[in-house]
């Protein structure tokens, strides 16, 4: 589904998607979200 590159964008990202395993799809389909969850993982 992703093309995982070595970025602390991905890496951020990859934690975001592991610690959300119940499936939360919308982060999938909105960068906007996916920069948040990566600023309160940071």
């Amino acid at each position: 589904m992703w093309n995982f590159t070595p970025t602390p964008f991905y890496t951020s990202q990859g934690l975001a998607l592991r610690e959300n395993k119940k499936g939360d799809f919308r982060i999938l389909k909105s960068p906007g979200r996916i920069k948040v969850d990566t600023l309160k993982i940071c």
